[in-house]
């Protein structure tokens, strides 16, 4: 972020006051500094404020907050300082609504450079609570005890259960290792944490939640080197996550283990074990082994089974060579979530990469159901694509009885052929307003997928039908259209190019001959307005961050009548009627031009 910066000085070489004004990123800060050079202390008295800090603006992925600052130092008797400060946010807020968890701080301070001491401490986390306490500090260590009676871990992030949770924190830093230990507790729950950091690595001797008689355990490093490389382990004994928060009820006991690094490319290897468990009141089990990169899995051998339904991974993807083979049974769908209901199948093997994947798969699903708007009454589909670019790619997927929100179809199929470097695909689907049907022949490489649309129409309510191939390209960061001539409405539209691309989209082209009777069949056409007027135009449009371009309608044909009544109408007799839009950084600026034997002459300018 970009800033500016003043400075004052005024006074006399041994009394010397100093102003220094900042402005950074959407803040401010200033300090009144009375500086005495040759003085035992050549700082005499110190104001510091600030106002309007936000960390987003630093970095769009940290909380946003509202920061105010103020600091006063003193002169207290021959050697030391004495003072206060606080700190103020404006949008305290939880984690998980990007806010920062603090309201407010304040504390004061007394002493010199040897060491000071900090009383009336005090750290108001909003609706998690407040701390109070005091501490030392001086130029080897730090110590720092805080209290609390009502911490709620609820006012940190949203989904946890509010508790009421009272007890101790304290703090140790000297310049080789820093030292935390936490005991808090409220009714059945306690939170017990003894950790410290010593030769840049942080070392978890214990960390321990309990609410009743289930508890999560974990203990372990973590590196705070470049690496960040970690080792823990732990254990959960008749643990429920419905006892913290908003999460489904369950007794879970379970073990785990995770080795691995978080930098520069993040890599683990996991071990778990699960037995004599419960979720949702129905029998949960499973073990398993991981090794996990970026963009690799293997020596993996895993299994979860929860009620009927049954997940199995087993070998490894990612890497040329590696086969992973998979299995998933789900008879009980509404025992991972009530919401769900229906039945999958699926099973089959993946190799390659995720930039070139292959392998097959089989997947079955009947009377699927998530909530009350999303149904699917069946899913059959079958699929194979084997390594190389001249590898066997093979695919047929049914559905029937779709209903969502945005879209119902009675059937849909997607049917490919071919192989990977050379293939075509059909596509089909109905309802009663929609009858589909579009094939496209391409290859699909590493760059991603290209080829050509050598069909496309619809025989529903509203017919559409494509005049010539169209060139198509699809990648993992957008696509592109272009050459696509479309007849639709009654009229001719040329897409002479349509690129998505990083949330960037762009078209131009133009159309001919289209009717305002066909328009006025659309629930949005105005009453009243009528006549067999046919228009043409032209778009070029750049839309991202801002938007930019035109869309230019005008008359071909045809005339406009108005109906102010049932009984009376007027023919406007056109002879001319042209319309501007243009669009510059997203300020939109329009022109109407007509002439007409009623209308006369009407010129229009608006922004």
């Amino acid at each position: 972020p970009s800033g500016s910066a003043t400075a004052n000085l005024a006074g006399r070489l041994d009394r010397i006051d100093l102003k220094t004004a900042a402005a950074l990123a959407g803040g401010e800060a200033r300090a009144d500094l009375l500086l005495t050079p040759f003085a035992r202390r050549p700082l005499a008295e110190a104001q510091i404020s600030a106002r309007g800090i936000d960390p987003a603006a630093w970095d769009p992925g940290l909380p946003r907050a509202e920061i105010g600052l103020a600091a006063s130092l003193h002169s207290q008797g021959a050697q030391d300082y004495a003072g206060e400060f606080s700190a103020a946010n404006g949008l305290a807020g939880t984690w998980d609504k990007q806010r920062l968890p603090l309201r407010g701080l304040s504390a004061r301070f007394s002493g010199n450079a040897d060491g000071l001491d900090l009383t009336d401490l005090n750290l108001d986390l909003a609706r998690a609570g407040h701390f109070t306490g005091s501490g030392q500090a001086d130029p080897e260590r730090l110590a720092l005890d805080l209290k609390t009676r009502d911490f709620d871990p609820r006012g940190l992030y949203g989904k946890l259960r509010s508790l009421r949770l009272a007890g101790a924190i304290r703090l140790q830093a000297d310049a080789e290792h820093q030292g935390l230990q936490a005991d808090l507790g409220y009714q059945r729950y306690r939170l017990t944490l003894d950790a410290e950091q010593r030769d840049r690595v942080l070392h978890i001797k214990q960390a321990r939640l309990v609410s009743g008689a289930g508890q999560l355990s974990l203990f372990g490093t973590l590196g705070l080197d470049e690496a960040r490389s970690f080792d823990l382990a732990g254990g959960l004994d008749g643990f429920d996550p419905a006892a913290f928060g908003d999460y489904p009820k369950a007794r879970i006991n379970a073990s785990f283990h995770g080795a691995g690094r978080l930098t520069p490319a993040p890599e683990t290897s996991l071990s778990f074990a699960i037995a004599d468990s419960r979720f949702r009141n129905q029998p949960l089990a499973g073990q398993g082994n991981l090794r996990l990169a970026e963009k690799r899995l293997w020596d993996s051998d895993a299994e979860l089974r929860l009620a009927g339904n049954r997940l199995r991974l087993q070998g490894a993807f990612g890497a040329p060579g590696d086969r992973l083979a998979f299995q998933l049974l789900a008879n009980q769908l509404g025992v991972v979530d009530p919401a769900l209901s229906g039945r999958i199948e699926a099973t089959g093997q993946l190799s390659g990469s995720l930039a070139t994947p292959a392998g097959e798969a089989d997947i079955q699903a009947e009377g699927l159901a998530w909530g009350k708007d999303y149904r699917l009454g069946s899913l059959h589909a079958k699929a194979r694509l084997d390594q190389g670019l001249d590898g066997i790619l093979a695919l047929d997927a049914r559905l029937a009885k779709l209903n969502t929100p945005a879209l119902t179809l009675d059937r849909a199929s997607l049917i490919g052929q071919g192989r990977r470097d050379r293939h075509s695909l059909v596509i089909t689907a109905g309802n009663p307003d929609l009858d589909l049907g579009a094939e496209v022949a391409g290859a699909w490489r590493e760059a991603g997928w290209s080829g050509q649309i050598l069909r496309l129409t619809n025989q529903g309510r509203h017919p559409l039908a494509l005049q010539a191939p169209a060139r198509l390209e699809i990648a993992a960061d957008g696509g592109r259209l272009s050459e696509a001539r479309l007849a639709a409405l009654g009229a001719v539209f040329n897409v002479r190019d349509a690129r998505y691309q990083a949330g960037r989209i762009s078209s131009q082209g133009e159309f001919k001959g289209l009717s305002i009777t066909v328009l006025k069949r659309f629930p949005a056409w105005p009453e009243g307005v009528g006549g067999d007027l046919v228009l043409g135009g032209n778009w070029q449009i750049d839309a991202g961050e801002q938007v930019n371009g035109r869309i230019n309608l005008a008359r071909e044909r045809g005339d406009l009548v108005l109906a102010a009544g049932p009984d009376t109408a007027t023919a406007l007799g056109l002879q001319q009627l042209s319309l501007l839009a243009e669009a510059s950084d997203s300020r939109l600026h329009a022109s109407l031009a007509a002439d007409g034997s009623a209308l006369g002459r009407l010129r229009v300018q608006a922004d």
